[in-house]
């Protein structure tokens, strides 16, 4: 069966593979992400509604606008947000940032994300955080 990836702003396909017919919904656009990751597709602003990225590798993979994943993508689950970290970016709930930028952030800039609640995750947290994204505070 084939699988299109198509961009969310034009339905443009980005790139396209045949698939197992057997697979669900979730898993063939999984596989299609997997093969177009292989081939080195551009997928900026792909429509990935329905996608289970469960165990997908997508090490290497460029989201756009700088955003790359060469180490992979690591994701800190069961904290009050979660967290996922890229190369040199990383998303704590619905807030996307460079980590240089989540390394210089002032109070202040951190309780304009989501209160009070948000400062005492990043005063727990931030530490972690940034070494388990390999940023290098002092450089930062």
């Amino acid at each position: 069966e084939k699988i299109q990836i198509r961009h969310r702003d034009t339905n443009a396909v980005l790139f396209e593979c045949e698939a197992p017919a057997d697979l669900s919904i979730g898993l063939r656009m999984r596989h299609a992400l997997e093969k177009a990751t292989q081939a080195g597709a551009y997928l900026a602003r792909a429509n990935l509604a329905g996608a289970n990225l469960a165990r997908a590798n997508l090490a290497g993979a460029e989201f756009g606008d700088g955003v790359t994943a060469e180490r992979g993508i690591r994701q800190v689950l069961g904290l009050q947000w979660p967290v996922t970290i890229f190369d040199n970016h990383m998303r704590i709930g619905c807030q996307f940032h460079s980590l240089a930028d989540w390394a210089t952030f002032t109070n202040r800039e951190i309780v304009e994300m989501d209160g009070t609640d948000a400062l005492l995750f990043w005063r727990r947290h931030k530490a972690m955080l940034l070494a388990l994204a390999g940023h290098n505070e002092a450089a930062a």
